[in-house]
Protein backbone atom coordinates (compact mmCIF):
# COMPACT_ATOMS: atom_id res chain seq x y z
CA UNK A 1 0.00 0.00 0.00
CA UNK A 2 1.33 3.37 -1.07
CA UNK A 3 0.81 6.27 1.25
CA UNK A 4 1.91 9.05 -1.13
CA UNK A 5 1.33 9.48 -4.84
CA UNK A 6 4.05 8.41 -7.19
CA UNK A 7 6.10 10.77 -9.25
CA UNK A 8 4.29 9.85 -12.50
CA UNK A 9 0.85 10.45 -11.02
CA UNK A 10 1.97 13.84 -9.79
CA UNK A 11 3.17 14.81 -13.26
CA UNK A 12 -0.16 13.75 -14.84
CA UNK A 13 -2.10 15.71 -12.24
CA UNK A 14 -0.05 18.81 -12.87
CA UNK A 15 -0.57 18.59 -16.66
CA UNK A 16 -4.38 18.77 -16.26
CA UNK A 17 -4.26 22.13 -14.50
CA UNK A 18 -3.59 25.63 -15.81
CA UNK A 19 -0.02 26.46 -14.89
CA UNK A 20 1.71 29.74 -15.53
CA UNK A 21 5.45 29.53 -15.71
CA UNK A 22 7.54 32.60 -15.68
CA UNK A 23 10.77 32.46 -17.45
CA UNK A 24 13.46 35.00 -17.47
CA UNK A 25 16.16 35.03 -20.01
CA UNK A 26 18.62 37.48 -21.39
CA UNK A 27 18.38 38.10 -25.11
CA UNK A 28 20.97 40.46 -26.55
CA UNK A 29 21.57 41.96 -23.13
CA UNK A 30 17.84 42.64 -22.42
CA UNK A 31 15.60 40.91 -19.93
CA UNK A 32 12.71 39.04 -21.63
CA UNK A 33 9.75 37.70 -19.70
CA UNK A 34 7.37 35.27 -21.27
CA UNK A 35 4.40 33.47 -19.88
CA UNK A 36 3.51 29.98 -20.92
CA UNK A 37 -0.10 29.03 -20.49
CA UNK A 38 -1.06 25.46 -20.81
CA UNK A 39 -4.73 24.62 -21.01
CA UNK A 40 -6.38 21.72 -19.44
CA UNK A 41 -7.00 18.78 -21.64
CA UNK A 42 -10.18 18.68 -23.72
CA UNK A 43 -11.23 15.45 -22.17
CA UNK A 44 -11.22 16.94 -18.65
CA UNK A 45 -13.32 19.93 -19.79
CA UNK A 46 -15.87 17.70 -21.45
CA UNK A 47 -16.20 15.68 -18.27
CA UNK A 48 -16.77 18.81 -16.19
CA UNK A 49 -19.28 20.37 -18.68
CA UNK A 50 -22.85 20.25 -17.49
CA UNK A 51 -25.65 20.61 -20.09
CA UNK A 52 -28.66 22.63 -18.93
CA UNK A 53 -31.98 23.16 -20.73
CA UNK A 54 -34.03 26.36 -20.34
CA UNK A 55 -37.71 26.40 -21.18
CA UNK A 56 -39.28 29.75 -22.19
CA UNK A 57 -42.85 30.19 -21.17
CA UNK A 58 -44.92 32.97 -22.89
CA UNK A 59 -47.22 34.74 -20.48
CA UNK A 60 -49.33 36.35 -23.32
CA UNK A 61 -50.67 34.74 -26.48
CA UNK A 62 -49.83 36.22 -29.95
CA UNK A 63 -52.53 38.26 -31.66
CA UNK A 64 -54.54 36.74 -34.47
CA UNK A 65 -57.65 37.38 -36.49
CA UNK A 66 -59.44 40.71 -36.11
CA UNK A 67 -57.18 41.87 -33.28
CA UNK A 68 -54.10 41.38 -35.48
CA UNK A 69 -55.66 43.36 -38.33
CA UNK A 70 -56.66 46.16 -35.97
CA UNK A 71 -53.19 46.28 -34.48
CA UNK A 72 -51.55 46.46 -37.92
CA UNK A 73 -53.95 49.19 -39.08
CA UNK A 74 -53.25 51.22 -35.96
CA UNK A 75 -49.51 50.83 -36.46
CA UNK A 76 -49.68 51.97 -40.09
CA UNK A 77 -51.88 54.93 -39.14
CA UNK A 78 -49.44 56.01 -36.46
CA UNK A 79 -46.53 55.54 -38.87
CA UNK A 80 -47.99 57.78 -41.58
CA UNK A 81 -49.21 60.31 -39.02
CA UNK A 82 -45.73 60.59 -37.60
CA UNK A 83 -44.30 60.84 -41.12
CA UNK A 84 -46.65 63.72 -41.96
CA UNK A 85 -45.77 65.53 -38.75
CA UNK A 86 -42.08 65.22 -39.52
CA UNK A 87 -42.41 66.31 -43.17
CA UNK A 88 -45.40 68.65 -43.01
CA UNK A 89 -43.67 71.27 -45.15
CA UNK A 90 -43.22 68.86 -48.08
CA UNK A 91 -46.79 67.70 -47.63
CA UNK A 92 -48.09 71.28 -47.86
CA UNK A 93 -45.94 72.03 -50.92
CA UNK A 94 -47.20 68.91 -52.67
CA UNK A 95 -50.84 69.81 -52.11
CA UNK A 96 -50.26 73.39 -53.23
CA UNK A 97 -48.72 72.12 -56.49
CA UNK A 98 -51.69 69.85 -57.15
CA UNK A 99 -54.19 72.64 -56.43
CA UNK A 100 -52.25 75.06 -58.64
CA UNK A 101 -52.28 72.69 -61.61
CA UNK A 102 -55.98 72.02 -61.11
CA UNK A 103 -56.77 75.74 -61.05
CA UNK A 104 -54.61 76.31 -64.13
CA UNK A 105 -56.44 73.53 -65.96
CA UNK A 106 -59.82 75.05 -65.17
CA UNK A 107 -58.68 78.48 -66.39
CA UNK A 108 -57.29 77.04 -69.65
CA UNK A 109 -60.42 75.01 -70.35
CA UNK A 110 -62.70 78.00 -69.79
CA UNK A 111 -60.61 80.38 -71.90
CA UNK A 112 -60.01 77.84 -74.65
CA UNK A 113 -63.63 77.92 -75.68
CA UNK A 114 -64.28 74.23 -76.17
CA UNK A 115 -68.01 74.88 -76.09
CA UNK A 116 -67.79 77.22 -79.08
CA UNK A 117 -68.81 75.80 -82.42
CA UNK A 118 -66.33 75.60 -85.26
CA UNK A 119 -66.55 78.44 -87.81
CA UNK A 120 -67.69 77.82 -91.36
CA UNK A 121 -64.98 76.96 -93.86
CA UNK A 122 -64.83 78.58 -97.28
CA UNK A 123 -64.36 76.06 -100.09
CA UNK A 124 -61.69 77.60 -102.29
CA UNK A 125 -58.96 76.29 -104.57
CA UNK A 126 -56.50 78.87 -103.21
CA UNK A 127 -56.64 77.18 -99.81
CA UNK A 128 -54.22 74.56 -101.16
CA UNK A 129 -50.52 75.08 -101.85
CA UNK A 130 -49.73 75.45 -105.56
CA UNK A 131 -52.74 73.49 -106.85
CA UNK A 132 -52.83 72.20 -110.42
CA UNK A 133 -56.10 71.71 -112.30
CA UNK A 134 -56.29 69.34 -115.26
CA UNK A 135 -58.90 69.33 -118.02
CA UNK A 136 -59.71 67.71 -121.34
CA UNK A 137 -62.14 68.76 -124.05
CA UNK A 138 -63.30 67.11 -127.24
CA UNK A 139 -64.29 70.41 -128.85
CA UNK A 140 -61.98 73.39 -128.83
CA UNK A 141 -64.94 75.76 -129.17
CA UNK A 142 -66.75 74.40 -126.11
CA UNK A 143 -68.03 77.51 -124.29
CA UNK A 144 -68.05 75.82 -120.90
CA UNK A 145 -64.46 74.68 -121.28
CA UNK A 146 -63.47 78.19 -122.34
CA UNK A 147 -65.30 79.66 -119.33
CA UNK A 148 -63.55 77.11 -117.08
CA UNK A 149 -60.11 78.11 -118.40
CA UNK A 150 -60.86 81.84 -118.11
CA UNK A 151 -61.91 81.36 -114.49
CA UNK A 152 -58.59 79.62 -113.71
CA UNK A 153 -56.64 82.37 -115.43
CA UNK A 154 -58.46 85.14 -113.54
CA UNK A 155 -57.58 83.50 -110.22
CA UNK A 156 -54.00 82.85 -111.38
CA UNK A 157 -54.35 79.11 -110.84
CA UNK A 158 -52.08 76.69 -112.68
CA UNK A 159 -53.75 74.23 -115.04
CA UNK A 160 -52.90 71.58 -117.63
CA UNK A 161 -55.00 71.32 -120.79
CA UNK A 162 -54.75 67.86 -122.32
CA UNK A 163 -57.22 68.79 -125.09
CA UNK A 164 -58.59 65.60 -126.67
CA UNK A 165 -56.77 63.21 -124.37
CA UNK A 166 -58.48 60.62 -122.22
CA UNK A 167 -58.60 61.83 -118.61
CA UNK A 168 -58.21 58.37 -117.07
CA UNK A 169 -55.17 57.46 -119.17
CA UNK A 170 -53.55 60.86 -118.70
CA UNK A 171 -53.96 60.79 -114.93
CA UNK A 172 -52.66 57.25 -114.69
CA UNK A 173 -49.54 58.15 -116.66
CA UNK A 174 -49.02 61.30 -114.61
CA UNK A 175 -49.40 59.37 -111.35
CA UNK A 176 -46.80 56.81 -112.44
CA UNK A 177 -44.41 59.60 -113.40
CA UNK A 178 -44.91 61.84 -110.33
CA UNK A 179 -46.97 60.09 -107.60
CA UNK A 180 -46.06 62.56 -104.85
CA UNK A 181 -46.92 65.64 -106.88
CA UNK A 182 -50.24 64.20 -108.07
CA UNK A 183 -51.24 63.30 -104.54
CA UNK A 184 -50.49 66.76 -103.12
CA UNK A 185 -51.06 69.26 -105.93
CA UNK A 186 -53.60 67.74 -108.33
CA UNK A 187 -56.79 68.68 -106.48
CA UNK A 188 -59.53 69.04 -109.13
CA UNK A 189 -60.13 68.43 -112.82
CA UNK A 190 -62.84 68.51 -115.47
CA UNK A 191 -63.59 66.82 -118.75
CA UNK A 192 -65.81 68.53 -121.35
CA UNK A 193 -67.21 66.08 -123.87
CA UNK A 194 -69.81 67.62 -126.20
CA UNK A 195 -72.82 68.30 -123.95
CA UNK A 196 -71.47 66.34 -120.97
CA UNK A 197 -69.23 67.68 -118.21
CA UNK A 198 -67.38 65.39 -115.79
CA UNK A 199 -65.91 66.76 -112.57
CA UNK A 200 -62.84 65.01 -111.13
CA UNK A 201 -61.41 65.38 -107.64
CA UNK A 202 -58.56 64.06 -105.53
CA UNK A 203 -59.57 61.62 -102.79
CA UNK A 204 -57.01 62.82 -100.24
CA UNK A 205 -58.16 66.42 -99.56
CA UNK A 206 -61.35 66.53 -97.51
CA UNK A 207 -63.08 69.33 -99.45
CA UNK A 208 -62.06 68.44 -103.00
CA UNK A 209 -65.49 66.99 -104.02
CA UNK A 210 -67.51 70.18 -103.33
CA UNK A 211 -64.66 72.27 -104.75
CA UNK A 212 -64.70 70.35 -108.03
CA UNK A 213 -68.47 70.77 -108.37
CA UNK A 214 -68.25 74.45 -107.47
CA UNK A 215 -65.73 75.11 -110.25
CA UNK A 216 -67.88 73.34 -112.85
CA UNK A 217 -71.04 75.16 -111.69
CA UNK A 218 -69.26 78.51 -111.86
CA UNK A 219 -68.03 77.75 -115.39
CA UNK A 220 -71.61 77.04 -116.49
CA UNK A 221 -73.00 80.06 -114.61
CA UNK A 222 -70.48 82.48 -116.07
CA UNK A 223 -71.01 81.11 -119.57
CA UNK A 224 -74.81 81.23 -119.37
CA UNK A 225 -75.39 84.36 -117.27
CA UNK A 226 -72.44 86.66 -116.68
CA UNK A 227 -68.87 86.65 -115.46
CA UNK A 228 -70.00 88.83 -112.56
CA UNK A 229 -71.98 85.98 -111.04
CA UNK A 230 -70.50 83.13 -109.08
CA UNK A 231 -71.37 80.36 -106.66
CA UNK A 232 -69.51 80.07 -103.37
CA UNK A 233 -69.77 76.99 -101.15
CA UNK A 234 -69.08 76.85 -97.41
CA UNK A 235 -68.60 73.91 -95.11
CA UNK A 236 -70.68 74.31 -91.95
CA UNK A 237 -69.50 71.82 -89.29
CA UNK A 238 -72.13 70.07 -87.21
CA UNK A 239 -72.46 71.21 -83.58
CA UNK A 240 -70.35 69.38 -81.03
CA UNK A 241 -72.11 66.58 -79.24
CA UNK A 242 -71.89 66.21 -75.46
CA UNK A 243 -69.49 63.28 -75.83
CA UNK A 244 -67.21 65.30 -78.12
CA UNK A 245 -67.10 68.22 -75.68
CA UNK A 246 -66.20 65.91 -72.80
CA UNK A 247 -63.47 64.32 -74.94
CA UNK A 248 -61.97 67.72 -75.76
CA UNK A 249 -61.95 68.75 -72.10
CA UNK A 250 -60.40 65.43 -71.10
CA UNK A 251 -57.72 65.89 -73.77
CA UNK A 252 -56.84 69.33 -72.40
CA UNK A 253 -56.71 68.21 -68.78
CA UNK A 254 -54.60 65.14 -69.54
CA UNK A 255 -51.71 67.37 -70.64
CA UNK A 256 -51.60 68.99 -67.20
CA UNK A 257 -52.16 65.81 -65.21
CA UNK A 258 -48.83 64.45 -66.46
CA UNK A 259 -47.04 67.23 -64.59
CA UNK A 260 -48.58 66.54 -61.17
CA UNK A 261 -46.51 64.78 -58.54
CA UNK A 262 -47.47 61.66 -56.66
CA UNK A 263 -47.88 61.98 -52.92
CA UNK A 264 -46.70 58.41 -52.55
CA UNK A 265 -43.17 59.37 -53.58
CA UNK A 266 -43.06 62.44 -51.33
CA UNK A 267 -44.40 60.83 -48.17
CA UNK A 268 -42.74 57.48 -48.64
Amino acid sequence: MKVGASHDEKVNSDSNQNIIHERQSLVNGHENKSFLISNASTETLNNNLEVSETKLTMEKQLLSGWQLWRNQFTAMFLKYSLSILRSWLLYVIHNLIAVSFLALTIVVVRNKGFNDELPKLKVDLNAYNDPITVLTRTNVNNVYAKSYIDMLKSNENAYINWENGDMSIKMRNETERNPGGVRVRYITGASFENNDIYAYFNNDPYHSPPLSLQMVFNAILKAEVSTKHSIQMFNHPLPFSAITKVSLIDLATSNFSKCTLSSHHILK
